[in-house]
């Protein structure tokens, strides 16, 4: 698959083992999301379509991934979403509590 955000969406919600080649894109964006997911996620890339590549090696380890492991990287449920966002404003709030003091 491309790294554009909706292809990768479309990918993980398919749930089966993922190759992100990113587009080339004047901003580097789709690179940079491929990158992440690789690091974060282990999720198999080519840094570009032009890249020398062993396709046999790269198909092989990419049909042994996991096939929920770019779901699993960004998806996430309902109850566990409400307690990230509510720490993050807690978090926030504590911050603007700190700065407000100085």
């Amino acid at each position: 698959s491309s790294a554009g955000h909706n292809a990768v969406v479309a990918a993980a919600s398919c749930r089966r083992p993922v190759l992100l080649v990113p587009e080339d894109r004047p901003f580097s964006e789709q690179l940079a999301f491929a990158r992440s997911l690789h690091n974060v996620a282990g999720i198999e890339m080519l840094e570009s379509w032009q890249a020398a590549a062993h396709w046999p090696e790269i198909l092989k380890r990419t049909a042994q991934g996991d096939p929920e492991a770019l779901a699993n990287a960004l998806f996430v449920r309902p109850a566990e979403f409400e307690q990230r966002l509510f720490d993050l404003v807690q978090m926030c709030a504590a911050g603007t509590a700190e700065t407000a003091k100085v």
